[in-house]
């Protein structure tokens, strides 16, 4: 298992992931600076626990086109990063599924891979999102005006800052996965590698129906990583960890079923 897990992420070192790589830095600064300016024009003040929102908090429903979009490129460019792992690459797999003689060994290969990818740049863009934060906003944590103005569904949240940002990373990592795995599932019911992109489409669809208040959040995938639009309470939050896991849960069960009805080779 262990040498089906390097093999796959060996499949991630390219030079298109690099500049990946190097995007995904470029939005989080941007969405630290897009902090840093609101505040400076709405003349209130800003703290470091704004910042790492910005960056980690996912989606609003008050509606700024900026962070919008900075959100959904740090959500796609993880995705388009998992896509090297995701779906059958006949030469490849197929040298895999030999290798192996299991499809379910295979497939969970490629799932565990998808998860450490998912977490290691959930990790980057957590801690990078936090340190940014303390250098442009100051050290200080507390509810700030910036706070009250952006992020009101945080007020309702009664626990320490650490168990905040503890919080929002779980379940950024644990929506993101649930999205990567229901991608995949549904690829593989469609039998093509390319139905990937028009699925990251359709959901793209969904989340600004979802933020134009069309349809509730469950139909749109890529809000189940973001914090920021969630009442706020610890339980909702638990209860948004125990949904995007459990979609994972289907999501992959579902992807063996359909493999074991397929033929690969």
């Amino acid at each position: 298992m262990k040498g089906l897990i390097f093999n796959e992420l060996g499949l991630c070192l390219k030079k298109r992931n690099l500049y990946l790589f190097f995007m995904i830095q470029l939005v989080i600064i941007l969405s630290i600076v897009n902090v840093y300016n609101n505040s400076k024009e709405g003349i209130i003040e800003v703290t470091r626990i704004d910042g790492f929102l910005g960056v980690c908090g996912g989606s609003n429903r008050i509606f700024l086109l900026g962070p919008y979009v900075q959100w959904i490129l740090k959500v796609s460019i993880i995705f388009i990063i998992c896509e090297d792992v995701m779906g059958f690459k006949e030469g490849f797999d197929a040298m895999m599924l030999t290798r192996v003689e299991s499809k379910i060994k295979w497939w969970l290969g490629k799932v565990i891979t998808i998860f450490i990818i998912v977490l290691s740049y959930s990790i980057l863009i957590c801690i990078e999102g936090d340190i940014l934060s303390m250098i442009v906003l100051g050290k200080a944590n507390y509810i700030s005006q910036y706070t009250r103005c952006y992020y009101p569904n945080i007020l309702n949240f009664n626990n320490s800052f650490l168990m905040l940002k503890f919080t929002v990373f779980i379940i950024l990592t644990t929506g993101v996965f649930a999205v990567v795995t229901l991608i995949n599932s549904i690829g593989i019911l469609f039998n093509s590698n390319r139905s990937h992109l028009f699925i990251m489409i359709l959901l793209l669809i969904l989340e600004v129906a979802y933020n134009s208040k069309l349809i509730s959040r469950m139909f749109s995938p890529i809000s189940f990583a973001s914090t920021l639009d969630l009442n706020g309470g610890l339980k909702e939050y638990v209860s948004q960890i125990m949904f995007n896991i459990f979609i994972s849960f289907i999501s992959i069960l579902t992807s063996i079923f359909l493999l074991l009805k397929k033929d690969l080779k």
